[in-house]
């Protein structure tokens, strides 16, 4: 199909822009989707020297002159383009340009377009998947949740800085803020270069306790005209709720508890709701995790380890990581009596969550979850009930059997 091949090739063309490459790819498909292809002959000027422009251009095919006055300053050929600045602010050409011969095609973009698409200015959309990208590639940061990371960027200050001016004073309290360069790069006084666009600088000092009356040991300059990004300390802890430390381990069990079968139904709000609400607790081998004939307030998920359970003294089955027990005293409004021991086999580390905190993240689909697994639990089925279907595996060790229940 033609339509998509034109969308195809435009779509590559944005691709080779490097004013483009911190978007996203969506993003780069919508502005694919609203590019259009005009065609000049050599009488016609694109650009005009003095006019107002707002508009982008990729020539797709042809030669292009740029001249200054009745000066050629250079030639522009495939994939080569102009006026890039106009897509971020209102700014008069600084040169006209023109068909060296008929038939040169370009692909256009109006600041317009962009903003209709991306819903914002070109500038601002840059700019925020900037410090976006500083995020993820910081060793500290990158494991912050993506509503967290939003969060947090509504507290950022733009500020630009002029050539070897001070980003990091040596009198300003060291850890106070941490910076995410949007434009231009970061020095030490003796000229090395400590961040550049893209990467944050400073946020490692959020690991640490802060104390206003330790400065800052190193000056930190701007090597040419530089805008970065400002987060202080404050805000990051005060809309996080917390120290970075603390965050990191929370999100780190949020990994985990997002990989369990049965909370995968658990929408992501609740389940960061669960994090606040969750403890661990550890126990000693041959210890009871939960006791027969206890009244039962607390759902289990095996974190670390192995467990027993117990009826009467028999081992029924081993449950490992990621099991969990003690659903029935969530799903009943009356007082549920445990109907096994649970016992630790070796170390066992636990994630437990009491009846009232888990009936607000329980959804539908572990309502009825729970409902299946405590009826088939309920089942007493004898052997002599069962009838062959078919042989399904076998090891040199063991068979594994398909069988039906008779009644």
């Amino acid at each position: 199909d033609m339509n998509i091949q034109i969308y195809e090739q435009n779509r590559e063309l944005l691709d080779s822009v490097p004013l483009f490459r911190p978007l996203t790819g969506p993003q780069k498909d919508a502005l694919a989707a609203v590019c259009t292809t005009q065609k000049y002959s050599k009488e016609q000027r694109i650009v005009k020297e003095g006019d107002s422009g707002s508009t982008f251009y990729i020539v797709k095919e042809g030669v292009v002159t740029c001249q200054k006055g009745n000066t050629e300053m250079k030639q522009l050929t495939a994939g080569d383009y102009f006026g890039e600045q106009a897509l971020m602010y209102s700014c008069t050409r600084t040169m006209s340009v023109i068909p060296v011969r008929n038939g040169v095609k370009c692909l256009s973009l109006t600041r317009d377009q962009v903003e209709q698409v991306l819903g914002a200015s070109l500038q601002e959309v840059l700019y925020m998947n900037i410090q976006k990208e500083g995020f993820l590639t910081s060793p500290h940061l990158k494991h912050l949740l993506p509503q967290q990371i939003e969060e947090v960027l509504k507290q950022a200050t733009q500020k630009d800085f002029k050539p070897s001016e001070a980003v990091f004073s040596e009198t300003e309290p060291r850890g106070l803020k941490f910076v995410i360069i949007l434009l231009g790069s970061l020095k030490e006084r003796s000229g090395d270069i400590v961040a550049k666009r893209g990467h944050c600088y400073g946020e490692g000092r959020l690991l640490e306790p802060f104390d206003p009356t330790v400065l800052q040991k190193t000056e930190i300059l701007a090597v040419e005209e530089t805008r970065v990004a400002i987060i202080y300390r404050e805000a990051f802890e005060r809309v996080l709720g917390g120290r970075l430390p603390t965050l990191l381990k929370k999100n780190q069990a949020f990994d985990l508890l997002s990989q369990i079968p049965i909370l995968r139904s658990v929408p992501q709000e609740k389940l960061y709701y669960l994090l606040n609400v969750v403890d661990v607790n550890k126990y000693q081998s041959g210890e009871k995790i939960v006791k027969s004939g206890t009244v039962g307030q607390t759902f289990f998920i095996v974190k670390k380890g192995l467990v027993d359970v117990l009826k009467e003294g028999t081992k029924i089955r081993t449950m490992n990581k990621h099991d969990y027990f003690g659903e029935r005293s969530l799903l009943s409004n009356e007082p549920e009596i445990r109907q096994a021991d649970i016992v630790a086999v070796g170390k066992v580390t636990c994630w437990e969550i009491d009846k009232s905190n888990f009936q607000n993240i329980l959804t539908k689909e572990m309502r009825e979850y729970f409902e299946q697994r405590i009826k088939l639990q309920n089942e007493h089925i004898q052997m002599s009930e069962l009838k062959f279907v078919r042989k399904l595996a076998s090891t040199p060790y063991s068979e594994i059997y398909v069988e039906s229940v008779t009644h």
